[in-house]
């Protein structure tokens, strides 16, 4: 069964989890009236229609797509995909059996083909008016200099209606990050500063203070009073300009920006620090156990540091009692040889997991187009 709830603003997570369960009633009445066992329940809220990565959604098409169940039930057409035709005639013309419980259609009655293409064709057309839409109403409140999210650090919403920002209660330790910054001090060093003040400072998320939350906040367009979007996602904030290449002020009247000396003087200092761990930036390993150690104190993973494999969240100020620290070398070395003892006694005519495994590695490595056509 595939569920979905359709996110927007002000929906609350108990609202979603009441449309889930409402759902999943639903398909599962249909799974004992048809003779099925339901065997997984696939459940996410995000966009039908953009591109954003749906792993739920993989999962149950690439389930259904390999026989792994025989027919997928989703609540309705529209929720399946908003990609229109193409994201279901792969699967009508491969015989997959999809239900659509809210259009009573049914891949497996020939007579639904053509509504269910036409259903999703019309789930597409209104999801691009509608996306046009919003990207409209965005792009006229930003030019308004209303801000669309939640009040950045320091700030607070004046009024509902204008969403201009004003000066909030952490305001003066905003203050302190810049002119600390100002002064020389490290991202890394205020934040260890800050998660072990008595009482503790709070952070913008409610955790504990990182390196990384300081650089963004003095690289921050809107504490200078302007507009800021990204470019992507989780990207870093560059100021907003209208179609004049005007920027926009977000301040409500009388509100003053950070001092622009000290901003400047914060970002000249911040260009003299060098990031920690910068090659994890990528999201792609660099090195052998990048992203596969653990720090058995705090959890958090481990990232290379000079020449060893140290506590992530320790290099960037958070508080770790008893911060991982291995060598490089000898670390790689103890796992290279564990490894390879491990593929030395796997039995080859029992088809081994883990040489199933080297193999297709291997293959993928060696022939990544013939693994790709296979695919």
């Amino acid at each position: 069964m595939r569920l979905e709830a359709e996110p927007g603003e002000g929906v609350e997570k108990r609202e979603r989890a009441l449309t889930f369960r409402a759902q999943e009633e639903r398909g599962r009445r249909w799974a004992s009236d048809n003779g099925y066992v339901v065997r997984k329940v696939w459940a996410d809220n995000l966009s039908a229609y953009t591109d954003t990565v749906r792993p739920e959604f993989d999962k149950a098409i690439a389930a259904l797509r390999e026989d792994e169940v025989p027919a997928l039930w989703c609540y309705a057409c529209d929720r399946l995909s908003r990609k229109g035709a193409g994201a279901v005639i792969p699967l009508l013309d491969s015989g997959k059996r999809i239900v659509f419980d809210y259009e009573r259609l049914d891949s497996a009655d020939p007579r639904d083909r053509r509504d269910i293409i036409n259903r999703a064709e019309e789930a597409r057309e209104y999801s691009a008016f509608l996306s046009h839409r919003v990207s409209d109403t965005k792009t006229r409140q930003r030019n308004e200099g209303a801000w669309l999210g939640a009040a950045p650090y320091g700030y607070e919403v004046a009024d509902e209606l204008s969403r201009k920002l004003r000066h909030g209660a952490n305001w003066p330790t905003l203050i302190e990050i810049f002119e600390k910054t100002a002064q020389g001090m490290s991202a890394r060093s205020i934040a260890m500063d800050f998660n072990s003040a008595k009482p503790p400072i709070p952070s913008p998320d409610g955790k504990a203070w990182g390196g990384s939350t300081i650089h963004r906040m003095i690289q921050s367009p809107v504490y200078e009073g302007w507009q800021a979007v990204a470019l992507k996602k989780g990207g870093r904030s560059t100021p907003y300009r209208d179609a004049s290449g005007h920027k926009i002020s977000v301040l409500a009247d009388g509100e003053d920006p950070v001092p622009p000396e000290l901003v400047k003087k914060a970002r000249m200092a911040v260009a003299g620090h060098w990031a920690v761990a910068p090659e994890c930036r990528s999201g792609k390993p660099k090195h052998l156990l990048s992203g596969l150690l653990r720090c058995a104190s705090c959890g958090g993973g481990a990232a290379i540091h000079g020449r060893s494999y140290r506590c992530y969240n320790f290099t960037v100020g958070k508080p770790c009692a008893a911060p991982m620290s291995a060598m490089r070398s000898l670390v790689e070395e103890y796992v290279y040889g564990k490894w390879l003892e491990a593929v030395l006694r796997a039995d080859l005519r029992d088809a081994d997991p883990l040489m199933v495994a080297v193999a297709e590695r291997w293959v993928a490595l060696t022939k990544p187009e013939e693994t790709t056509a296979e695919h």
